[in-house]
């Protein structure tokens, strides 16, 4: 079971990486090269903050090691909370105009638009405060299994599981998210 979990976690992360155009690239000339500069910075710590937690994986299964043994753990939490505070200073009045559509969202991925709603997503501004909070979400169960010492003694251990479970499901439901608004707001551009 534990490794079924770890397994999805490494694919779901693994997909994303390659994927530049995961967060949100507008349009030339739709937001201030500032803001677009900020955001970028902002996406490439989450994402690095990603990979650190697939190589914290990755180690803890090929070593059969503990969570607090991998260096990747605390830096990855180091580069989430980094993201969480860069998303979170750009409430911008440009991105708030970036409006999202969910027609659009549609095109894009439709099991998406109810993970969009539920995250109240109706702009570009939004997208950046989604992904300030998911990125603190995520970093919190990294602390959490650090805390616990997750590895293979604990990884029977309910709460561990659980953990692991809600890390599987933040990342995936953050990429997913992230993907879809970031690919509609991309068509709106385009029209």
């Amino acid at each position: 079971m534990r490794k079924r979990l770890i397994g999805v976690l490494l694919s779901t992360i693994l997909y994303a990486l390659p994927a530049n155009a995961w967060f949100f690239q507008p349009s030339p000339g739709t937001v201030s090269q500032e803001t677009l500069s900020r955001f970028q910075e902002a996406a490439v710590n989450t994402l690095e903050g990603l990979t650190l937690i697939h190589d914290m994986l990755r180690q803890i299964e090929q070593g059969e090691t503990s969570v607090n043994s991998v260096e990747a753990a605390s830096v990855a939490i180091e580069k989430l909370v980094l993201a969480a505070s860069q998303f979170r200073d750009l409430q911008t009045e440009d991105l708030q105009a970036l409006i999202v559509s969910i027609e659009a969202v549609e095109q894009i991925d439709e099991g998406a638009i109810q993970l969009v709603r539920n995250a109240k997503i109706e702009n570009a501004a939004d997208l950046s405060r989604y992904s300030a909070d998911q990125s603190l979400v995520i970093a919190n169960l990294v602390a959490s299994l650090l805390e616990s010492d997750f590895g293979p003694v604990s990884a029977a251990n309910s709460e561990s599981r659980a953990t692991v479970n809600r890390l599987v499901s933040s990342i995936s439901n953050m990429m997913i998210v992230v993907n879809s608004v970031s690919g509609a707001l991309a068509l709106a551009s385009q029209q």
